[in-house]
């Protein structure tokens, strides 16, 4: 609650938005999305070594692995889908999506 004296009478308020309103992108949402981010460079050198070798039976222990870790990735982004994100925020997540996507694209992988 922020108080101020106006006129000699003091008027309080509550905050609009709690967590967010500092700007800038939050601690724990770049970690994610960066995670996010390690994980698609992840999946893509995964890819390119199949395209090599699809026969490399070492791969399946790989793709298990990496099932494993997309499921976590992925509930800990949708973990922020109810927040109240700042504009930098939501130009953050569409810079991580951007960068994934052209990666994708230029590897020749469809996500």
């Amino acid at each position: 609650t922020r108080c101020v004296s106006v006129t000699g009478v003091q008027t309080c308020a509550l905050p609009i938005c709690l967590g967010a309103c500092s700007g800038g992108v939050r601690k724990d949402l770049k970690n994610d999305l960066d995670n996010y981010e390690s994980f698609m460079d992840d999946y893509i050198s995964f890819m390119k070594d199949y395209q090599a070798d699809p026969t490399d039976t070492s791969l399946i222990e790989q793709y298990n692995e990496l099932s494993e870790r997309y499921s976590e990735e992925i509930s800990q982004i949708q973990n922020w889908a109810n927040e109240d994100l700042t504009d930098e925020e939501r130009a953050y997540i569409l810079e991580v999506d951007a960068r994934v996507t052209e990666k994708l694209e230029q590897a020749g992988v469809d996500d």
